[in-house]
């Protein structure tokens, strides 16, 4: 199983841009990291991540407006 956020790792997020996103989210962390480590997971796809996923460098889909490399053009259109 690749790493799973830490409460560390959470508090860095407090102190980041986005911290007061993240108030108060710890509890649900800590039960899916629970989850996670209770299954025999061999592979994540973690849906809309605001800044770091649960488990560390699983697969993420995000919208296209967060997405860094942005909507991809639709030659048919």
């Amino acid at each position: 199983m690749r790493g799973l956020m830490t409460h560390e790792d959470y508090q860095l997020l407090l102190k980041g841009d986005s911290g007061k996103y993240y108030e108060g989210r710890w509890e649900y962390f800590k039960e899916a990291i629970e989850i996670i480590k209770n299954k025999e997971v061999k592979s994540v796809l973690e849906i809309g991540p605001a800044q770091k996923p649960i488990v560390k460098n699983c697969d993420v889909m995000l919208k296209s407006e967060d997405d860094m490399w942005g909507r991809p053009k639709n030659e048919l259109l």
